[in-house]
């Protein structure tokens, strides 16, 4: 498990944390199109934060995607993932 968490860490991780479910639904599904048009060998992740009202705690969600690996020195891609975005927020 750390080593997934530490292979996620070096990757590019999207907070999608102040978006609704149904927008967090809608950006997920760009991660293909996000991912073929930036092919790499760094994971791509999503992560958001849940306020459960009986947790102790909030709960930190990310989502590795499959096969979801971008080239993460492209700055091209930050670019393209703030347009996808944008609308959202």
């Amino acid at each position: 498990m750390e080593d997934e968490q530490k292979e996620i860490l070096d990757g590019v991780i999207v907070d999608i944390s102040k978006f609704s479910f149904e927008k967090r639904k809608e950006l997920l599904s760009f991660s293909e199109k996000i991912t073929e048009k930036f092919p790499g060998n760094q994971p791509l992740s999503f992560k958001w934060v849940d306020e459960d009202p009986f947790a102790p705690e909030e709960i930190l969600h990310i989502a590795t995607c499959d096969d979801g690996f971008v080239d993460a020195d492209n700055t091209e891609l930050y670019e393209y993932i703030y347009d996808l975005m944008h609308p959202f927020v």
